[in-house]
């Protein structure tokens, strides 16, 4: 069993970032309501983007804010030249919603690849943004050199930001099946695959019995269980009956802020 532990990749891939540093790069943040894990990533964001000399501009609205308001911020911020990238923070209030807001963003300032836009450029591989976890997955995969062209991969989750843009990147080369926790007999499925990607955000959904020993585990969860940050797979049950595993934390999470500062600085660039 080897741990795909990703906290050396993030040095490495942070002085990489700080030698590339060369231009005024400013990211704006909006965050749409208060949340515990928000201010989670918003400390994350905020450490990094100082280490690299990055200005971290942060906008904040609550349950009083109306749509209007954050639209208008939206589109403000499109227009400032000094701003490189937008991105809205999720999770947000639920009387809102949160791709209705992105699309506002222009596409060339949407660090997240989120926007509509962004998607359909996504889907063509369209010289596309890659949203920041999946190019977290792609970056710890290349780092270990772990070959997935002739293996059966599935992905667990159809989310915007993980589970769908990851299926888009895959599916032309590679034996992909996208699946979710409501999917028919999903524990026989996942038995049948060599690579599974976990991204459904329910503490410890999985433990042993939905794998075997030679498969790789890349569990994207971030989830909270009685107050300690956890994956979506039971590490301690399943890390001794698979033949890799990412730990959380400590495995994707720490390098998605860095993909998303390389999306910055890439916008700079480019």
């Amino acid at each position: 069993m080897k741990i795909l532990e990703c906290r050396t990749i993030r040095e490495q891939e942070l002085l990489k970032l700080k030698n590339n540093m060369h231009k005024k790069t400013t990211l704006a943040v909006i965050q749409i309501g208060f949340f515990k894990e928000n201010e989670i990533y918003l400390k994350a964001k905020r450490k990094l983007a100082l280490e690299l000399g990055i200005e971290l501009i942060e906008f904040q609205y609550d349950k009083d804010s109306d749509k209007e308001e954050i639209i208008n911020k939206i589109i403000e911020l499109n227009s400032d030249k000094e701003v490189t990238g937008i991105m809205i923070q999720k999770p947000i209030l639920s009387k809102f919603d949160y791709q209705e807001f992105t699309n506002y963003i222009d596409y060339r300032k949407d660090v997240d690849g989120i926007t509509k836009i962004n998607k359909e450029r996504l889907q063509k591989k369209d010289n596309c943004i890659i949203p920041c976890t999946v190019r977290a997955i792609l970056m710890m995969l290349n780092n270990y050199k772990i070959l997935i062209e002739k293996r059966k991969i599935a992905i667990i989750g159809k989310s915007e930001l993980v589970g769908m843009p990851l299926y888009y990147i895959l599916k032309d080369d590679h034996e992909v099946i996208l699946c979710d926790s409501k999917t028919v007999n999903l524990k026989e499925v996942l038995k049948e695959v060599d690579v599974i990607i976990s991204a459904i955000g329910r503490a410890h959904y999985f433990d042993e019995s939905y794998f075997q020993e030679a498969q790789i585990i890349i569990d994207v969860g971030t989830n909270y269980l009685d107050g300690k940050l956890v994956g979506d797979v039971d590490f301690e049950k399943v890390k001794e009956n698979v033949s890799m595993i990412t730990p959380v934390p400590g495995g994707i999470g720490v390098l998605t802020p860095i993909c998303l500062f390389l999306n910055l600085t890439e916008m700079v660039s480019g």
